[in-house]
């Protein structure tokens, strides 16, 4: 009886623990990706407020007028690619310092939180591993993805 006590209570302060650890990363993660898509919106407002014209950033960007209007149009930006813009407008902000974070924090998930990541997100594993290898690549579908998968993880834990 004693041993079944001793047990139990290894597991619950292991459950305590791996919450505490999914909790952490989780508002971690939030904060990147909050911190990623309020930088991202603060260019692209500065870009829309100089009213600046594709064939002005096509002397600065490596991509085609029809790729600078589309991109313009629907804001289907990489972060390498806003990077660069935020350097043409004189902002001074590193959107690839997040994104990188993120994939660091998302690598230390634990195995079974990661399959399950990859599972309820519907991003699929193949495009996970090139996130992992690009984080350049990430969708804003995928960021709010992320973010929901999280903490939707998180407060299954806490009710």
């Amino acid at each position: 009886m004693y041993t079944t006590q001793v047990v139990y209570r290894f597991f619950a302060k292991l459950n305590h623990i791996h919450f505490l650890l999914i909790f952490y990363l989780m508002s971690e993660v939030n904060q990147l990706i909050a911190s990623y898509l309020n930088a991202r919106a603060a260019i692209l407002r500065k870009v829309d407020e100089k009213k600046l014209k594709p064939s002005c950033l096509s002397k600065d960007l490596p991509l085609s007028l029809n790729v600078l209007r589309r991109k313009l149009r629907t804001s289907d930006w990489r972060a390498d690619e806003l990077n660069q813009l935020a350097k043409i407008i004189g902002l001074s902000v590193d959107l690839e310092v997040h994104l990188r974070q993120l994939n660091e924090r998302l690598q230390t998930l634990p195995e079974h939180d990661w399959k399950q990541l990859v599972r309820e997100t519907h991003i699929g594993q193949q495009r996970i591993q090139s996130l992992m290898k690009d984080y350049c690549i990430w969708r804003d579908s995928e960021l709010f993805q992320v973010r929901n998968f999280l903490s939707k993880y998180v407060s299954a834990y806490t009710e």
